[in-house]
């Protein structure tokens, strides 16, 4: 069995509000590590992930997309210090009503092939990710994590 990443949280928001902040780089950028994704959220089309120096750090292409419902994209592996990049996985937002102001958001990164370099630091990130993105929709604010020196 190939390893994956599995995650879900109930976020007080609606599923268009939800939508918004994964497919916005306006928004992403307060919660996603300070970058902002950009496509045009047509299938086969390029995802991209830039840096504030404007640097592709995550690359993919669309799988799917169905807007407030489901993303599917690939998720071309970290750079390597040869400059090549790790083998592609996949990341796919799954998102359900559960209320007229509550959704689940489940996901999944997955089609690793083995615990490799972006295996392990996706698995540190998402959770960061994904408390930012629910921190900012129910305050309008992001998420600070203090850490001690």
């Amino acid at each position: 069995m190939k390893p994956k990443h599995v995650y879900t949280i109930v976020i007080q928001t609606s599923n268009a509000l939800l939508w918004d902040a994964i497919t916005n780089p306006e928004i992403t950028q307060h919660y996603f590590f300070n970058m902002r994704v950009q496509s045009d959220w047509q299938a086969n089309s390029d995802i991209v992930y830039l840096n504030k120096e404007g640097e592709d750090i995550v690359r993919g292409e669309i799988i799917e997309c169905r807007p407030i419902s489901k993303l599917v994209h690939s998720f071309r592996g970290f750079k390597l210090e040869s400059g090549e990049r790790e083998p592609t996985s996949r990341v796919s937002f799954e998102i359900e009503e559960l209320s007229a102001n509550a959704c689940k958001l489940t996901v999944i990164h997955d089609e690793f092939e083995t615990e490799d370099v972006t295996y392990d630091s996706v698995g540190q990130g998402w959770p960061t990710i994904l408390s930012g993105l629910k921190t900012w929709l129910e305050t309008g604010k992001p998420l600070v994590v203090e850490t001690e020196n």
